[in-house]
C-alpha cells in the first residue's frame, strides 16, 4: 500500500495574498498555512467517503473490520481553467474503495478527488466525483441527519488550546443555519447550514478572513454542513453531500471552494466571494424587477392587523384601509393578501397549509363577500399571494380529477412535529406550478410567496434521499414564475435555498427576521450579510407604524418591541433592508409622518445602495473585556449613493466608537474629511447658516495615523419608558466632494442621498452636478454645504420642482445652485 500526502499551503500576506498546492508522499492530510509564520492555520482530516454501508478510508492505519480501504489507483498533475477563477494546476487522483462483499468476493467502487489551486493565488477549490455513482450511501442512520457521505475537505477544529489536534489560528467562524437563514458564531450544521466565515476574532482589523463554501453545483439542495465530526469521531468543520442520501448516479460531482480574501473585513470578504459565486453561474445572480421591492404595500401576514379579519365585511375593510393611504398620500403598491384570505386550510394539518386556494373559491365567503377577481378589480393594484404547501386533504392532489403526482411530508423527521403536508413532485413541479400561478394571474397577482422552505424541504423524504428531486422542484417553481415574469420570495428558507437561487431570477428576496408577531423581527443585520451577498434582497417581516392601541392579535403576545416608540426602528429597517416595506396598520392607525420619510408621494421606496443594512464589522470583533456588539447592542451600517453611510443603532448598553472598518463600502482615500449629523427631520439645518456652529453637522477629519479611531459615538439607548431601548439613533455620514463640497441630499427622508432619488453624481471644475427624478410637480429638498474658505461651511438649501421629464440636474457652484431640466433652465422655487 502507498501512503500519499497533500499538503494544500494557503499562502497569506497582510497586504497581498497567494495560494498554492505542495503534495508529497507522507500521510493523508492538507493544511492552510500561513506565509508570515509558516504556521499551519487549519489541518485537514484524512480523507473518505461512506458507500455500501460503511465508511471507505484512505489512511491505511484505519483499514479493518469497520472500514473499507481507499486505494489510490494513479495521481496525475493537470492544468485547466474555470470560469471566474481562472487559471490552476490541478492533483488529480483516482481511487477504489474495495468493497468486501464476502471472503471470495470483492468489487470496487471509483472516487476522483481534484485539489485546484488557481493562479490568482486566492483560492483553492475541492473536487469530488463518482464516474459510476454509489450505492447505499446514506450513513444517517449510523451517525445522525446531519452528517456528510464524504470528508473531502474536511477540517479538524481546535476549540482551545489543549486540545491534541486541530489548529487554533481561525478561532472564530460566522455562519448560518435553519429557517430565516439565522447566523451562528461557529460553524453550522446539518442540511439547514451554510457557507463558514473563518476570522480571528481577537483581530480588531479582521485582516484575515475565508469563506469555505459549495461550488459550481447543479445541486445546492444535496449540500449539508456536517455534523461537526470526522468519520472518527473528532472535532472537525465537515460540510459535504448530505448522509442521507440513499445512492448516487454516474458522474456525480461535489465541490467546494476555499476563498481567500484580498482585503480585511467580513463585510469586504462576503462582498468578494458573493460576487465570485454570483459571476460563476449562468444568470450571474440577476433578478427580475419586483414591485414589492419598488413600492411600499400593504400586508396581512402574521402579526399583520387584518391576519386573522375580524371584521363583519373584510373585503371592504381593507378596500376602505387602501382608500385611506391614498387620500393620506402614501399610495400602496400592491396588497398581500395571506392569512385567512388566502386559502381554507386553517387548522386541518401543517401550519398554514393550503386546502383551497382564495383564487379557487377557498375564502370565507360571510368573511370575504367579494371573490378574488372583483376584490382585486376594487383594489387596482397587483397582489401578492400566498401558498406555502398543501393540506393532507386539499383540492389539487390525490382526486378522480387531479392529474397531479404528490409527495407527502413525513413528521416523525427532524423539525417536522406537526408539518403534515403534500407537494407536488419534483418531476411536475415546473408544470404544476405553472397552471396553478396562471390561475393568481387571472385574478392580478405579480408576486408569489412559499413558506416553510426548511420543512418544505427537510420533512419530505422523496426529496432528502434523493440527489435530484429538491434542486428540480425548487427551480421548476421558479421557472414557472419566470416565464410569466411573476417574482417570488421564499421564506423560513435555509441557506442551500439561497445557494440554489443564484440561477433563479425570478427569485428576488428571503426573509431574514422572525414574525413581527412574536417579537424581535429587528433582528437582521447578520441574516442580512449572506443574502446580499449571493443577489437576492433581505427581507424584514411587516410592521406596524403605531401601536394600533395595543390590539390584541390572535397567537401573537404584546413585546416591549411593538411599542410606539419601536415602530420607527421597524420602518427604517425595512426600508434599509432594500426589501418589502409591508405595513399593517388597523384603519386610522398609520403614521403617516412616518411614514412618508421613507416613500416618493407616489409610494415608491427611497432604499439605499447596496448593500442593505447590516452588521458592522464591528459585531464580530471580541473586546478585550470579553464584550462585543451583538451582545452589548446592535449597530447597523448601510449605504447612499457616492461616498455617503447610514448607521442605525438601538438596545445600546454604552456608546460606541464607530470605527473605519465599520463603514462599507470603504471611505477610500485619505486625508479625508467627512460631514455626521443624527436624523432629526432636518430641523437642524437651516438656510444661510454655519453647519458647524449651529449644529447641522460635525465634522471628522481622517489621517493615515486615524484609520482605526472613532468617527463618531453611537450613544447609550435610554431604558426609560417601555420601548425606549428600541428608539433608533440614525446617523447619516458624508465624505467631502470635489471642490470642498458636500451634498447631503433630502435630510427629511431616512435615505438622504438614495440612489432611487439621485441617480448620478458627478465632479465639476468647480463645484458639483446631480440628476434628480421624480413625480412630475414633486417638490425635492435639497441641502448642500458650501465651502467659505478651509474651516467654515455654509448650509445651502433649495426647493426642486420635478418637470414633466421626470428629471431635473442641479449644479453646485458658483452662485450656489443652477438647475437645468432635460430641454431647459428650470423651475427653483
Amino acid at each position: 500500500l502507498q501512503c500519499f500526502c497533500f499538503c494544500i499551503l494557503i499562502i497569506l500576506h497582510h497586504h497581498s495574498c497567494c495560494a498554492y498546492i505542495h503534495v508529497e508522499m507522507e500521510n493523508f492530510s492538507y493544511s492552510v498555512v500561513d506565509s508570515d509564520t509558516n504556521d499551519t492555520m487549519l489541518q485537514g482530516s484524512d480523507i473518505s467517503v461512506f458507500l455500501a454501508g460503511k465508511w471507505c478510508v484512505a489512511n491505511p492505519s484505519h483499514y479493518g473490520d469497520d472500514y473499507y480501504p481507499l486505494i489510490q489507483k494513479d495521481r496525475q498533475t493537470l492544468r485547466g481553467w474555470q470560469n471566474v477563477l481562472g487559471s490552476y494546476e490541478a492533483v488529480q487522483t483516482i481511487w477504489e474503495c474495495q468493497i468486501h462483499e464476502n471472503k471470495d468476493k470483492t468489487a470496487t467502487i471509483p472516487v476522483v478527488t481534484s485539489l485546484k489551486n488557481f493562479d490568482s493565488k486566492l483560492a483553492v477549490v475541492f473536487e469530488l466525483e463518482w464516474p459510476e455513482g454509489a450505492w447505499n450511501t446514506s450513513s444517517s442512520a449510523k451517525d445522525g441527519n446531519d452528517v456528510s457521505m464524504t470528508n473531502f475537505p474536511t477540517f479538524l477544529w481546535k476549540n482551545n488550546t489543549n486540545d491534541e489536534e486541530g489548529i487554533p489560528q481561525f478561532l472564530s467562524a460566522l455562519s448560518w443555519e435553519g429557517s430565516f437563514l439565522q447566523s451562528v458564531h461557529e460553524h453550522s450544521k446539518g442540511p439547514a447550514g451554510g457557507p463558514t466565515v473563518l476570522y480571528n476574532a481577537s483581530s480588531t482589523r479582521l485582516d484575515n478572513v475565508m469563506i469555505l463554501s459549495p461550488w459550481n453545483s447543479r445541486y445546492f439542495k444535496t449540500y449539508t454542513a456536517g455534523n461537526h465530526f470526522n468519520y472518527r469521531g473528532q472535532a472537525a468543520i465537515s460540510p459535504g453531500t448530505s448522509g442521507r442520501i440513499t445512492s448516487l448516479p454516474n458522474g456525480f460531482r461535489q465541490s467546494f471552494l476555499l476563498l481567500q480574501a484580498k482585503h480585511g473585513g467580513l463585510t469586504a470578504g462576503l462582498a468578494e466571494w458573493g460576487q465570485t459565486m454570483k459571476l460563476s453561474r449562468p444568470s450571474q445572480g440577476k433578478k427580475i424587477d419586483d414591485v414589492t421591492l419598488q413600492r411600499v404595500g400593504y400586508q396581512t401576514d402574521n402579526g399583520a392587523m387584518y391576519c386573522f379579519c375580524q371584521e363583519t365585511n373584510c373585503s371592504e375593510t381593507l378596500l376602505s384601509k387602501m382608500n385611506e393611504l391614498e387620500d393620506d398620500s402614501s399610495p400602496m403598491g400592491y396588497l398581500s393578501f395571506q392569512g385567512a384570505g388566502a386559502s381554507s386550510g386553517r387548522g386541518e394539518g401543517a401550519p398554514w397549509c393550503i386546502s383551497t386556494w382564495g383564487v379557487d373559491g377557498g375564502l370565507n365567503r360571510k368573511e370575504y363577500p367579494l371573490d378574488m377577481n372583483a376584490f382585486q378589480r376594487a383594489l387596482g393594484i397587483p397582489l401578492q399571494l400566498y401558498a406555502p404547501y398543501f393540506c393532507p386533504e386539499n383540492s389539487y392532489f390525490g382526486n378522480d380529477n387531479s392529474k397531479w403526482k404528490y409527495v407527502t411530508s413525513d413528521e416523525t423527521l427532524p423539525g417536522c412535529n406537526g408539518f403534515a403536508f403534500q407537494s407536488v413532485s419534483a418531476d411536475q413541479s415546473r408544470d404544476f406550478y405553472g397552471w396553478f400561478m396562471d390561475k393568481g394571474l387571472k385574478v392580478g397577482m405579480s408576486s408569489f410567496e412559499t413558506d416553510f422552505m426548511n420543512q418544505n424541504y427537510n420533512c419530505v423524504p422523496n426529496f432528502v434521499q434523493s440527489p435530484k428531486n429538491g434542486d428540480q422542484w425548487l427551480a421548476g417553481m421558479a421557472d414557472a414564475a419566470l416565464e410569466r415574469n411573476i417574482t417570488i420570495q421564499w421564506c423560513y428558507a435555509t441557506p442551500s435555498d439561497l445557494l440554489a437561487s443564484l440561477d433563479m431570477p425570478a427569485v428576488t428576496n428571503f426573509r431574514v427576521s422572525f414574525d413581527f408577531c412574536y417579537g424581535a423581527s429587528w433582528d437582521i443585520g447578520e441574516s442580512s450579510l449572506l443574502v446580499w451577498a449571493l443577489g437576492a434582497a433581505p427581507s424584514k417581516d411587516t410592521l406596524w407604524t403605531t401601536e394600533n392601541n395595543r390590539a390584541e392579535i390572535p397567537g401573537c403576545t404584546w413585546t416591549e418591541d411593538h411599542e410606539n416608540l419601536a415602530a420607527e426602528l421597524h420602518l427604517v429597517l425595512a426600508l434599509m433592508s432594500t426589501g418589502p416595506v409591508g405595513i399593517s396598520d388597523a384603519i386610522g392607525m398609520t403614521n403617516e409622518t412616518l411614514l412618508q420619510r421613507a416613500i416618493t408621494p407616489d409610494g415608491i421606496l427611497l432604499k439605499p445602495s447596496k448593500p442593505p443594512i447590516t452588521a458592522v464589522d464591528s459585531t464580530f470583533v471580541e473586546t478585550s473585556a470579553g464584550g462585543r456588539l451583538g451582545k452589548d447592542g446592535y449597530l447597523y451600517g448601510t449605504a447612499g449613493i457616492e461616498k455617503s453611510w447610514i448607521f442605525v443603532s438601538f438596545k445600546m448598553k454604552d456608546s460606541y466608537g464607530v470605527k473605519l472598518i465599520d463603514f462599507w463600502p470603504r471611505v477610500g482615500t485619505v486625508p479625508a474629511l467627512l460631514a455626521y449629523r443624527t436624523y432629526d427631520d432636518g430641523v437642524s439645518c437651516l438656510n444661510g447658516t454655519d453647519a458647524v456652529s449651529s449644529g447641522c453637522v460635525r465634522l471628522a477629519s481622517i489621517t493615515h495615523d486615524t484609520q482605526h479611531k472613532e468617527i463618531f459615538v453611537a450613544p447609550k439607548s435610554k431604558d426609560s419608558f417601555p420601548g425606549s431601548l428600541f428608539v433608533p439613533t440614525i446617523t447619516s455620514v458624508w465624505k467631502q466632494s470635489c471642490s470642498g463640497w458636500f451634498f447631503l441630499g433630502e435630510l427629511k427622508k431616512y435615505v438622504s442621498l438614495s440612489p432611487v432619488r439621485f441617480r448620478k453624481l458627478s465632479c465639476l471644475p468647480s463645484g458639483l452636478s446631480i440628476v434628480i427624478t421624480g413625480t412630475v410637480g414633486e417638490t425635492v429638498h435639497v441641502t448642500a454645504l458650501k465651502p467659505l474658505n478651509a474651516t467654515n461651511l455654509e448650509v445651502i438649501q433649495q426647493n426642486v420642482i420635478i418637470p414633466d421629464s421626470k428629471e431635473v440636474t442641479l449644479v453646485l457652484g458658483g452662485q450656489n445652485f443652477e438647475i437645468f431640466s432635460s430641454k431647459h433652465k428650470s423651475w427653483i422655487d
